[in-house]
């Protein structure tokens, strides 16, 4: 069994956590677990206010080879700017397959991508494409049980259909959109780097010092909110009329997320706000 849990991992169908979670149900014991969460208050505080983390597995991005780490935002750029020039040199690109380590709810989680370089689009249209590909096909999740031995197959189908469509459905609408967001907090802070560089000398440390925090609050609230539905409706057996009802109802019925830019701003002036002194009042001598 857990050759085939291995599979659905290697092939982009669910995180760790989702397999170790559902292996606890199971009441079985498995060795593949999410990264050990930090101890330490300092150690928690550090991985909340962080972004995605994109290894390599197999394959080469850009400069980086196998083992070595980037940003998401670095890792979804090259991954466009790679898809491209495959696509107009009509060669066929080799294997590319990364992990990315990240934080969602709080908790840490694990997931790897196959990424098949002649196809367009960035990093996240890929794993967006690679998930639906198999949450809209019942026939492709059913295949992947076709090399367990014949005599588990029925239970194994039983016990582990639902999980992965639970998580193919929570990384299509929820994981993909929360990646997108860390990608902007990143681009955001990529910009007021940029508008930094151009202030006087004496202006830029307080500048910086504002941008590093408002980043980190920024991730922080990314990191530990709930993920919340992305709009984007599951498309078996149903028309596109229907989905696109669908997911308007479902997107009426979520609360609206405030953009990456206006959470800067909410914490730029809550920062500044408690860094004004407090001026005594003085009381009139008679």
């Amino acid at each position: 069994m857990k050759e085939l849990v291995s599979a659905f991992l290697r092939k982009g169908l669910c995180t760790v956590r989702a397999i170790a979670e559902r292996w606890k149900e199971l009441g079985a014991g498995t060795d593949m677990a999410p990264p050990s969460a930090a101890k330490g208050k300092k150690a928690a505080r550090l991985l909340e206010t962080s972004g995605p983390v994109v290894t390599i597995l197999e394959g080469q991005l850009g400069n980086y080879q196998q083992g070595q780490k980037l940003s998401l935002l670095e890792a979804n750029e090259l991954v466009c700017q790679q898809a491209q020039q495959y696509q107009l040199s009509g060669k066929e690109p080799p294997a590319l397959r990364v992990r990315l380590d990240y934080m969602a709810e709080g908790r840490m989680d694990s997931y790897i991508l196959p990424i098949k370089l002649d196809e367009k689009g960035d990093l996240l249209d890929h794993m967006q494409a690679w998930v639906d590909r198999y949450r809209t096909d019942p026939k492709l999740v059913t295949q992947l049980f076709d090399h367990a031995p014949a005599q588990h197959q029925e239970r194994l189908r039983e016990l582990l259909t639902p999980l992965l469509r639970d998580s193919l459905n929570n990384l299509s609408t929820k994981v993909v959109q929360h990646f997108r967001r860390h990608c902007e907090i990143s681009a955001l802070e990529q910009h007021l780097q940029g508008q930094a560089q151009a202030m006087p000398k004496r202006a830029q440390q307080a500048f910086y010092k504002t941008t590093r925090e408002s980043i980190a609050a920024l991730r922080q609230a990314a990191n530990t909110e709930p993920l919340l539905f992305s709009g984007k409706s599951p498309q078996e057996n149903s028309s596109m009329e229907q989905q696109q009802a669908a997911s308007g109802r479902e997107l009426r019925a979520q609360p609206s997320r405030q953009s990456v830019r206006v959470q800067l701003r909410q914490n730029q002036a809550k920062q500044a706000a408690r860094a004004v002194p407090h001026k005594a009042h003085t009381v009139p001598q008679r």
